[in-house]
């Protein structure tokens, strides 16, 4: 899944959002894709509505 995310960004130079995650499937997305150096996540929203974006630095 967070493969598949860096993968989209890179072809397409848009960021990825996801839809709803837990916050544990979140922090696996964000360990997964440190150590990607054309890679930032981010964490957006609040509560029910926060969502995790890929994009490029």
């Amino acid at each position: 899944m967070a493969r598949f995310a860096g993968d989209q960004v890179r072809k397409h130079g848009r960021p990825f959002t996801f839809g709803v995650l837990n916050s544990t499937e979140r922090r696996i997305i964000h360990v997964t894709l440190k150590a990607e150096e054309d890679l930032a996540t981010e964490s957006v929203g609040t509560g029910r509505e926060r969502r995790l974006q890929v994009s490029l630095k």
